[in-house]
């Protein structure tokens, strides 16, 4: 994304559409996220590496309501 970060995507997700869901993956620690400003709850973050397993489990849950 050559003008937009991960921070100024969700950010932009959230002020124009705030029902659509997010789920934020990244290879860096959630601590490093949290430090850069991303305000993301747990349920919708997935760290890097991960299984298909985790992916289809997280989103499932997303869609069901169980994340954010």
């Amino acid at each position: 994304m050559p003008r937009l970060n991960g921070r100024k995507l969700v950010e932009h997700m959230k002020r124009t559409r705030p029902e659509t869901n997010v789920l934020l993956i990244s290879g860096y620690a959630d601590d490093a996220v949290l430090r850069h400003g991303i305000s993301v709850d747990s349920s919708a973050f997935l760290q890097k590496p991960y299984t298909f397993h985790a992916l289809s489990a997280k989103i499932r849950a997303i869609l069901d309501g169980n994340g954010a």
